[in-house]
């Protein structure tokens, strides 16, 4: 267990110990400038706001009262900050309380005892929750321009989802609720695939992250679209055929676009040597792909067993390529009795 302090602060109207002379005003005014600020233009239009940097996770809710002073509605912010533990555990510690201003019976500070390896992996509810959503969430926890959608479940899967990439290096902050669209990456898709994959099989999906995380790129953004672009490529031999041929390795004159990707495999399997050593790097690679987002989709083998069984290869070519995605997703097949 690890122990997060909690302390809360309010953005109002209505007179507290630090100010009562009816204006706008922080109470108390020692919370850092920049997050005040950020706070109080988060929540506007928004139903929740999320900050997160470096040791500190933040959150801050509106809510709609009467100023004393004139009777006409305002709109304020109660911002929860959480610290002393990691980003997940931090963000697991706040509650999700509806909005109130402060007044004298409000607690002020406290802490609470977080189970960091509740985070680990999405509940088991989690398996209907809309991946759009995921993303966006993922999106937002990576710095990116976000904006998430309101349910009830939004505080635990921004929780978890964090224990899954690594802290920002700088702050980043996103609105939840809202009727704000903001489009999701490769990189926000597949986080939220994955992580959703592990509400029904966590180490598998542990270890699809691990083999994301080992493959060639600058990060993981180009990493998660270059996978997405991949396992798209095995949709059927057109798309297959498309992929190779912008990479540089056409090897068939003649095709049926519609048909599955394993015609394309046979293709390649009586080109030319040239022509199949030219081709062989680019199909290991969507193959490889496909079998990840397999993975993913709760059906390892799928890829894995068209290639070695409809595809029909010559033997010796098909252990080329099957020793070469093997090679690329290491322990995804095996742990799948491929």
């Amino acid at each position: 267990m690890t122990r997060v302090e909690l302390r809360r602060a309010w953005l109002q109207k209505h007179p507290t110990p630090t100010r009562d002379n009816g204006d706008f005003h922080w109470h108390p005014e020692a919370i850092d400038r920049e997050l005040r600020a950020a706070a109080a233009d988060g929540v506007r239009g928004a139903a929740r706001w999320v900050g997160l940097r470096e040791g500190r996770a933040a959150w801050a809710v509106p809510f709609t009262e009467l100023a004393p002073s004139d009777r006409r509605p305002y709109v304020g912010a109660m911002l929860t900050i959480a610290s002393g533990a990691g980003r997940a555990s931090l963000l697991d510690a706040l509650d999700d309380d509806e909005g109130t201003r402060w007044d004298a019976a409000a607690a002020m500070t406290w802490s609470r005892a977080i189970d960091p390896e509740r985070c680990l992996a999405a509940p088991v509810e989690a398996r209907g929750w809309p991946r759009d959503a995921i993303a966006a969430m993922a999106a937002g926890l990576c710095g990116e321009a976000a904006h998430v959608p309101e349910a009830p479940w939004t505080p635990r899967a921004i929780a978890s989802l964090a224990s899954w990439l690594d802290e920002p290096t700088a702050p980043v902050g996103f609105a939840i609720g809202g009727a704000r669209s903001v489009p999701t990456s490769p990189r926000d898709r597949l986080v939220a695939q994955v992580w959703l994959a592990s509400a029904r099989d966590r180490e598998g999906a542990r270890r699809v992250w691990r083999v994301i995380a080992s493959l060639d790129g600058k990060d993981l953004a180009a990493r998660c679209a270059a996978i997405e672009r991949g396992a798209a490529a095995c949709r059927d031999a057109g798309a297959l055929a498309a992929w190779l041929a912008a990479r540089g390795a056409s090897i068939s004159a003649e095709l049926d676009p519609q048909a599955p990707w394993p015609w394309l495999a046979r293709r390649w399997a009586v080109a030319s040597p040239l022509a199949r050593e030219r081709a062989r790097g680019p199909l290991v690679e969507a193959l490889a792909s496909r079998v990840i987002v397999d993975q993913l989709d709760g059906a390892a083998l799928r890829t894995w067993r068209a290639l070695r069984i409809e595809a029909v290869l010559p033997a010796a070519l098909r252990e080329q390529l099957v020793q070469a995605v093997r090679a690329r997703v290491p322990g995804i097949v095996e742990a799948a009795g491929g």
